[in-house]
């Protein structure tokens, strides 16, 4: 390992020891006179931490596809752009590329993704819309885990885009039925976008 790509590797790794840090303080704040503010603060401040050691790993070009590409359920998207989603075991990944053309592996867990759906689904008890704000702050994951499980969404057409921060379900008395059994849904998708295009 190089100079360079040690403290990359090292100043990851302590922003990841800083988020577990301030997630496991948010935690501990707990009781019948609990300090919310305090709370949301240790808990968003997490959050921003975890982006920052993902836009770090993003600019840095990590690469570490090798355990992911076979076998391997994947879609690419038209003309072969990104990003790309797999399903692997229990893993959601989403595969995309950086400035200089390079790859990162963004992963999801299962439990994270069916997390994500029920908060999801509590939500069209309340109306058509939903800020990623409150998909979000929903549960104690990274912010970009919300994000790319609301992308998969988008691309099995339960969810799309309204305009920056705000998501519509495309048909709200269906979405809880629909999402019931959301990892099977989601891999047996994938593989079907996969077989297609392999026979254009």
């Amino acid at each position: 390992m190089d100079k360079f790509s040690e403290i990359i590797s090292r100043s990851v790794k302590k922003l990841e020891e800083i988020r577990d840090d301030l997630l496991a303080a948010s935690r501990a704040i707990h009781g019948d006179d609990v300090d919310w503010d305090k709370n949301e603060v240790l808990f968003h401040s997490a959050k921003d931490v975890d982006q920052l050691r993902h836009l770090l790993i993003e600019r840095t070009e990590v690469k570490d596809l090798g355990e992911l590409r076979t076998p391997s359920v994947r879609t690419r998207f038209p003309g072969g752009s990104y990003p790309k989603y797999l399903v692997r075991n229990e893993t959601l990944a989403k595969v995309g590329l950086t400035r200089s053309g390079s790859t990162y592996v963004h992963r999801v867990p299962k439990s994270v993704v069916e997390s994500v759906v029920a908060g999801l689904q509590e939500f069209t008890k309340e109306g058509d819309t939903f800020t990623t704000e409150r998909a979000v702050g929903r549960i104690a994951v990274p912010m970009y885990q919300t994000y790319i499980v609301l992308a998969v969404l988008s691309e099995l057409r339960l969810v799309e885009p309204m305009k920056r921060g705000v998501f519509r379900f495309v048909d709200r008395g269906k979405f809880v039925d629909e999402t019931k059994e959301i990892w099977k849904r989601l891999s047996n998708a994938l593989r079907s976008m996969d077989a297609a295009e392999g026979t254009a």
